[in-house]
This record gives C-alpha cells, structure tokens and sequence, in this order.
C-alpha cells in the first residue's frame, strides 16, 4: 500500500506527459498566451483646411461652371452646365458642414441662398419687364426698384456664402481643437488624517471626458 501511494505522484506526472504528447496541439494552445484584445482607435477629427477648401472651392466651380456655359450657343450642353452650376454655387458652400456632419447648419445657409436666389430671380424677371420700353407697362422707377431687390438678393447669396465658409472653418477647428485634448484619467494616491491621528489610504481619481 505504501508503494502505490509513494508511486502515485510519479503515475500522474507520466500520465500527463503521455497526454501532452498525444495532444501537441493543445499543449500548445494552453502554454500561449491569449492575444491582447485590440482597441479601436478613436477616428480623428474632420480637417478644419479640407472643410474650408471644399466651402470655397465648389461655388467657385459653380460659378465657373455658369460663366463656361453662359459663353456657349444656347443648347442641351450649356443649359445642362447652367444648371448643374447654379446648384453648385448656391449649395456648394454647404460642402464643408457635410463634411464635417454639421447637416443641420448646412441646410440652413442653402435654405437662405435658395430663398434669396428665388427672390432675385422673381425680381429680374420683374425689373426686364418693367424696364421694356416697347410694352405698355413700361415703368422706369419700378424696373429700377426690381433690379435693386435683385442686386441685393444676389449680395446677400455672396454674404451668406462667405459667412458660412468662416462658420465652416471655426466649427473645425473647435472639433479638432477637442479632439486633440481628448479623454484623460489620472490616479493618485490619498492620504486623510482622521481624529486619532491615524492616516487613511485611499485613490482619487481625476480625468477629463
């Protein structure tokens, strides 16, 4: 009985061993150690110069784009281009707060350029109208008055675009401004003295989200 107790330990060791062998893979499996779990990296901020580029750059196209069109004989091509440039000058200095997922603000500059540019062209039509000295409703005064309301309508689509262009620009850069001061967590050790003169242990935390 004494053999078979002092021989027990030397019995478990072969047996596992014996196990290992006939199992490599596994051994392996359990003597490596798991990979670390991978932690995404929070996405960086929006560029504050593409945004400010993109609200710049797509009117202007725009308005190029209308100047092109305007120099060719009327057809399909050049209306196509009128057209396809006018969208892009009333709406195209929205591109920057798309970019940077400012949709609301977005739809508020292009909903006040198209107000404007519906108003403009409401008195062009009005101001030609009125100032054809050929028609019976020939009237200088009033053809005059339109025309100004559409200067000032097509001021204020200029004023609003470049207004949202600087709105664009400092939105992205207090994005990134955020961004780059990002999530802290500090720990520090604390020490209270309680009435007995006794001195308390403890961690206080302290971070910024």
């Amino acid at each position: 009985m004494g053999r078979i107790q002092s021989l027990t330990p030397v019995l478990v060791a072969v047996a596992s061993v014996a196990t290992m062998m006939m199992n490599p893979r596994r051994a392996s499996a359990d003597a490596e150690p798991s990979p670390p779990a991978e932690h995404s990296e929070p996405s960086p901020p929006p560029s504050s110069a593409r945004a400010l580029a993109l609200s710049i750059a797509l009117p202007l196209a725009g308005y190029g784009l209308m100047a092109v069109a305007a120099s060719r004989d009327v057809d399909t091509l050049s209306k196509l281009g009128m057209g396809t440039g006018a969208v892009l000058a009333l709406l195209g200095s929205s591109g920057g707060h798309v970019y940077t997922g400012r949709f609301g603000r977005a739809a508020a500059f292009s909903a006040g350029r198209v107000a404007l540019a519906v108003v403009g062209l409401g008195a062009a039509v009005e101001g030609i109208s009125y100032g054809d000295s050929s028609e019976s409703d020939y009237d200088h005064d009033k053809a005059r008055a339109y025309m100004a309301l559409a200067l000032g309508a097509a001021g204020g689509i200029l004023g609003l675009s470049v207004w949202e262009s600087v709105d664009t620009y400092r939105s992205a850069r207090a994005a990134e401004a955020a961004g780059a001061a990002g999530a802290s967590l500090a720990i520090a050790p604390m020490l209270v003295p309680d009435r007995r003169s006794l001195t308390l242990g403890g961690l206080a935390l302290a971070g910024t989200f």
